[in-house]
């Protein structure tokens, strides 16, 4: 994330932005992107695609006039191989979502885990304060499925990685004693969900629902 309008840094847009480099191995900026609009925007992560691009995620602020005020929303943006913007996509609700980590699915499109703090838009299954979230994305970022895990508290999901049987491991902390968590041991504990292959997952495959895609900066 960058708050820096000079520098290293072109393309600012206000406030903050997601910001993305490509450095060379002894260090070197080969390029930069930056990925925002006029409210605070910020990117958590990024990985690397097999067409030599990459996959980030974060979140954004977009200002909404039924709600008068801009509530975050998960990132989702790919970029080629030399950091030009290829789409930008932004999933959630009214009460603010975001991204966490974001790896590519097996037959294409992508994971994104992050975090809901409603039980509106596209977020369904809502169980507390926050939840984990979990998203599936098509090849263009549009959204095919989600699913909440936590309890009554404040449960977050951080970082995620494929096992070794095509599953999925989340990582996290855990503010509850109920719901999904088990074994919690106070205040905030380390936080570990392991899921099924993909393929089995099968979580509202009909709710192909996406926002309006952002506009390219």
């Amino acid at each position: 994330t960058t708050r820096s309008s000079d520098g290293d840094v072109t393309g600012f847009s206000g406030v903050a932005d997601a910001w993305v480099l490509n450095i060379r191995g002894d260090g070197t900026l080969l390029w930069q992107r930056t990925i925002g609009g006029e409210y605070d925007d910020q990117g958590n992560n990024a990985r690397p695609t097999s067409d030599g691009g990459c996959i980030v995620t974060g979140y954004y602020r977009i200002y909404d006039p039924v709600l008068d005020y801009a509530p975050t929303y998960a990132l989702a943006a790919k970029l080629d191989s030399n950091g030009a913007i290829q789409w930008v996509r932004g999933h959630g609700g009214a009460e603010g979502e975001t991204g966490s980590d974001i790896v590519p699915a097996l037959g294409g499109g992508y994971i994104l885990l992050g975090n809901a703090y409603g039980n509106d838009g596209v977020v369904v299954g809502h169980h507390g304060e926050v939840d984990a979230w979990l998203v599936r994305l098509d090849a263009d970022g549009y959204f095919l499925w989600q699913r909440s895990y936590g309890g009554s508290g404040s449960d977050y999901g951080q970082y995620i990685q494929r096992t070794a049987d095509n599953g999925l491991l989340l990582c996290g902390t855990a503010g509850s004693s109920n719901g999904d968590v088990s074994g919690f041991l106070g205040n905030y504990d380390a936080w570990l969900i392991k899921l099924e292959p993909e393929s089995n997952v099968g979580i509202n495959e009909d709710a192909a629902l996406a926002l309006p895609t952002l506009r390219v900066w």
